[in-house]
């Protein structure tokens, strides 16, 4: 049944002939965890996974939930119910990876999914179906690795969530099983810091990136501007030449001129001189 799993003589005889709990391998080598007995609660499940420093599984992407259900089927798992990392905790009109704090973007819900309400998670099955269970319910899960559990970074939001995975571990560590739920329900609901500081961050890469646009069309202006001045000023310099070089040949046909004028002149009066001078 899809709404919760019924423990019935019958899935107990189907899990005898299944695969059994442990690491499997995906097609592209990463690593997960697969867990169906007894059935847990998705926070005992949660815990689980963080005690083997590892997460409730991200299914972010069709290429990704293909490969998981051709695991599942392989092992002898089809047909099971399985917890997510997805919950709607910390604000029940959205659904969220426990991962990575991010909203569910990518999504292969089943008719009337995903539920509204107090405290539900997502839950997938070998068919490729997603529908939400009370996060109290009983079913199996899937783990895979956690690299916030492995190691910093240096990106702030990044920074933030290994400390909520690091603080997630030490709850469950720490809480008995009468608390545990109270105490991880706690935690989630004050984890929205970490979608606001990502929220934040996003918005920052986003100014950051108009103001790398904003340069560069005022570094392209700029350049656009000294290539103009260049041609101005190459453009002044030739016709500037050209007219100095035109002025100076007028000018040398100025004297030319005079001085043939001069030279007539100069005949001329020697020529009236001669014959002055003959004649007397």
């Amino acid at each position: 049944m899809k709404g919760g799993l019924c423990w019935s003589f019958l899935t107990l005889v189907a899990l005898s002939t299944a695969g059994r709990d442990g690491y499997y391998k995906t097609e592209d080598g990463s690593s997960v965890f697969i867990a169906t007995r007894p059935g847990y609660y998705w926070f005992d499940a949660a815990c689980e996974c963080a005690k083997r420093n590892m997460t409730l599984i991200t299914v972010d992407s069709q290429h990704k939930e293909e490969q998981i259900y051709r695991l599942l089927e392989s092992i002898g798992f089809g047909g099971f119910q399985f917890y997510t990392g997805a919950n709607n905790i910390p604000n029940m009109r959205n659904y969220k990876w426990l991962s990575t704090e991010n909203f569910i973007e990518y999504s292969n819900w089943i008719s009337g999914e995903p539920k509204y309400g107090d405290l539900y998670c997502l839950v997938i099955d070998s068919e490729s179906k997603w529908f939400t269970f009370k996060c109290g319910f009983k079913s199996f899960f899937i783990c895979e690795e956690n690299a916030y559990l492995q190691q910093t970074n240096a990106d702030e939001s990044k920074d933030l969530l290994f400390d909520f995975h690091q603080q997630l571990k030490s709850e469950c560590e720490a809480s008995s099983s009468h608390d545990l739920q109270d105490r991880l329900v706690k935690l989630l609901k004050s984890d929205t810091i970490i979608s606001y500081v990502g929220e934040v961050k996003k918005h920052l890469q986003i100014e950051n990136e108009n103001f790398k646009l904003q340069l560069n069309h005022t570094l392209a202006a700029v350049e656009n501007t000294t290539k103009q001045l260049g041609e101005i000023q190459e453009f002044l310099v030739t016709n500037v030449t050209k007219e100095a070089q035109h002025s100076a040949g007028m000018l040398e046909d100025f004297i030319r001129q005079e001085r043939e004028k001069l030279e007539e002149t100069q005949e001329l009066l020697f020529g009236n001189l001669t014959k002055e001078a003959q004649h007397s």
